[in-house]
């Protein structure tokens, strides 16, 4: 029989393993540039929690110092990184805290750019803040719970295509299980078809997020998507946002574009306008700001238009500002 002494014994002696820490050191047997090293130790600080990294860059060696199970996660992730080939396979590490560790190859995403879109778009809208890239593999590193990796996972899936494969205008969707109310449980996926800038595709963002108050949301450039999450109403509104905005110059239809909110007084319309210049664009939204005391209005310039946000009667105020001139002329 063990003694609750022994087994004492044992509990403190793994305490301080983790308390005291290992060391590692890891030689690339790849060729590494000064800041591909760099890269490497941002990992190991970043998703492996390793705070004390050093560089050799004449010998392409790291040399590490924290708790036990971490140095062993960092040798895993340099080791995937060091390895040619293999970037379909699946590279994961599970740890005993319930965390799980992947190393994604995005072999579509073609340099530094759109890399760190996809880093941005997984911290802001996944909530994921273990994660780096390494840009010599086009690789990524990340780390978190299971849920959260699942959902990061399937991110890098709708974004990592071939640059020339187009995806339609049908949103893909997400749905999370135990997230967090104030970020949201419902994620999508837009491509945009027919806005091609890269100023008409902030101007669909800066609208979700002035507008629809989409607060997890950013831009992937190469395939023109959009990426948010928030609840089931937002999201709805968000959608409609998209699909009325995402147009050709000059085919936006005529009449009225208004959205309402299932519950509430809370009404979201589009006024698409001719004629209109970004400096007649911005007047309107300082007039509807001011005098209708709207804060949820913003202006697109292609398509021309300007997106309330309010009351019933902000809505119908904001509709009279923009007939009574500003160099605006409504579409009907």
């Amino acid at each position: 029989m063990i003694s609750k002494f022994f087994v004492g014994c044992l509990l403190a002696t793994a305490a301080f393993a983790q308390t005291t820490g290992a060391d590692g050191t890891f030689h690339f047997t790849s060729p590494q540039t000064p800041q591909s090293l760099q890269e490497a130790a941002t990992i190991l600080r970043t998703v492996a929690d390793i705070p004390q990294v050093s560089i050799d860059a004449s010998l392409a060696t790291l040399t590490f110092h924290g708790p036990a199970d971490k140095v062993a996660l960092a040798q895993w992730m340099l080791g995937e990184l060091d390895r040619p080939g293999g970037e379909t396979a699946l590279h994961e590490y599970p740890m005993a805290n319930g965390e799980v560790a992947r190393v994604n190859f995005l072999t579509n995403v073609p340099n530094a750019q759109p890399m760190q879109e996809v880093l941005t778009v997984l911290r802001t809208v996944a909530d994921l803040q273990k994660v780096f890239n390494f840009t010599s593999r086009q690789a990524i590193v990340l780390r978190g719970g299971e849920g959260t990796v699942a959902f990061s996972e399937w991110i890098v899936d709708q974004l990592n295509l071939p640059s020339q494969q187009k995806p339609d205008a049908t949103a893909r969707e997400y749905t999370l299980t135990n997230a967090n109310p104030k970020s949201g449980a419902l994620a999508r996926v837009n491509y945009l078809t027919n806005v091609t800038t890269a100023r008409g595709m902030q101007e669909i963002l800066s609208t979700l997020r002035i507008v629809g108050e989409i607060q997890k949301i950013f831009n992937y450039t190469n395939q023109r998507a959009l990426v948010l999450r928030g609840n089931d109403s937002d999201i709805a509104r968000a959608e409609w946002l998209i699909q009325d905005l995402d147009q050709q110059p000059g085919q936006q239809a005529a009449g009225t574009h208004v959205f309402n909110t299932p519950t509430g007084d809370d009404v979201t319309r589009i006024f698409y306008v001719a004629n209109a210049t970004p400096q007649g664009l911005q007047t309107a939204v300082t007039a509807i700001r001011t005098e209708a005391n709207v804060r949820r209005v913003f202006s697109t310039t292609a398509p021309s238009a300007v997106v309330v946000r309010g009351t019933s009667d902000q809505v119908e105020a904001a509709a009279q500002i923009i007939a009574a001139g500003n160099g605006l002329a409504l579409l009907r």
